[in-house]
């Protein structure tokens, strides 16, 4: 528990009001009375507890000389238990050490109304669990419309692009409902892949343009996620593919509930497999896909064959994959460029190339829209 002592100005009660109007003035925009704590009332004095980050003890010397009689009083503050927390940090400062404190993450992901977060660090601890299950509870009450959290045990990794994830607190489920760029999707963080970090790359998908009836696989679809933003805007038919039968289920629930301009039809299958003279759909669309979705960012080159069989003579595609730093876009560009060769393809032209986000301390994640053309 932190039981520290906070600065408190102790004035006479008639000198109370004058004492907030010039507290205002000073500190403008910074908050100086520090409304964790309650206002102690001790005879005919008022204490007022400061926010030590906001003063020290000669600023307020300064400020108050010769406009009152003060004094500085150091002592416990007295808890404000109507006072609403801005963070988890200042929820919790009460419940775990300093330390424990300056170990909570500083971002977690919220996915529909659960929240999932990575506490490995504090296994280190002798009551790592108490910490964890502390955290999560604080989790829910600082996020009105979070109901469960879960802590991550493991990257995403296996064919299905899935991870081990342990219930700390609330409600133990895994379903829920996500909204998204005015979509709505099902989702199963325990069955499916989905991340709300790459929210702002759906938003930007969707907001291309886009021919009518244009052809677009989505090689990597999970549960629709950049999909059903596209064709929620433009008239296109999207042929959404994952190897995961549980996010296919939840792929078809989710084209269900959308409004959507365009037509999605969902395959559950191998990429691989799919674009082959052996799969009925893959070999009709063989040479006439206009646009191509990569989103699987560890092994997307190695998808490139699949690209080669699909794609027009001159076709888009959005690839994303994991590179080295520094210089990761250029590095990226390389890479793809040198795999198309391979597979006698050209690229054309780079029309948008971003970081979408630092992946690790070594490498980011780098999506490359490109115009590709058969040599």
């Amino acid at each position: 528990m932190n039981e520290k002592l906070i600065t408190h100005i102790k004035i006479h009660k008639k000198d109370g009001q004058r004492f907030i109007k010039l507290l205002k003035h000073h500190c403008k925009n910074q908050t100086c009375i520090d409304n964790r704590f309650r206002i102690k009332k001790r005879d005919k004095f008022l204490l007022f507890p400061l926010v030590s980050e906001n003063f020290n003890s000669q600023q307020i010397i300064d400020l108050l000389k010769n406009k009152f009689s003060f004094d500085l009083v150091y002592e416990k503050g007295l808890i404000n238990h109507n006072y609403q927390p801005k963070n988890l940090e200042e929820l919790l400062e009460n419940k775990l050490s300093n330390k424990e404190v300056s170990m909570i993450p500083h971002s977690y992901d919220i996915i529909g109304n659960i929240a999932i977060l990575e506490l490995n660090h504090y296994d280190k601890f002798q009551n790592s669990d108490i910490i964890k299950e502390t955290i999560a509870e604080g989790i829910i009450k600082i996020n009105q419309n979070v109901e469960s959290v879960f802590e991550k045990k493991s990257e995403i990794k296996g064919t299905y692009r899935l991870r081990s994830i342990e219930h700390l607190a609330g409600v133990r489920k895994t379903s829920t409902i996500h909204k998204e760029n005015g979509c709505i999707y099902k989702i199963d963080i325990k069955k499916s892949f989905f991340t709300p970090r790459l929210v702002y790359e759906r938003k930007r998908l969707s907001s291309l343009e886009y021919k009518k009836n244009e052809i677009i696989v989505d090689l990597f679809a999970g549960v629709g996620s950049f999909s059903i933003q596209i064709a929620k805007e433009h008239p296109v038919d999207i042929y959404a593919l994952d190897i995961n039968p549980d996010a296919y289920d939840l792929l078809k629930h989710n084209i269900s509930i959308n409004n959507l301009k365009g037509n999605i039809l969902p395959i559950n299958d191998d990429a691989k497999l799919f674009a082959t003279n052996e799969h009925r759909i893959g070999k009709e669309l063989k040479g006439n896909v206009n646009r191509l979705i990569m989103n699987l960012p560890e092994k997307s080159l190695e998808f490139i064959d699949t690209a080669a069989f699909l794609l027009t003579k001159k076709s888009k595609i959005h690839l994303y994959q994991f590179s080295e730093k520094p210089n990761s876009i250029k590095k990226s560009i390389e890479m793809l460029k040198r795999k198309l060769e391979f597979f006698d393809l050209s690229l054309r032209k780079v029309f948008g190339s971003r970081i979408v986000k630092s992946y690790s301390p070594q490498a980011d994640l780098v999506v490359i829209d490109a115009l590709i053309e058969k040599i």
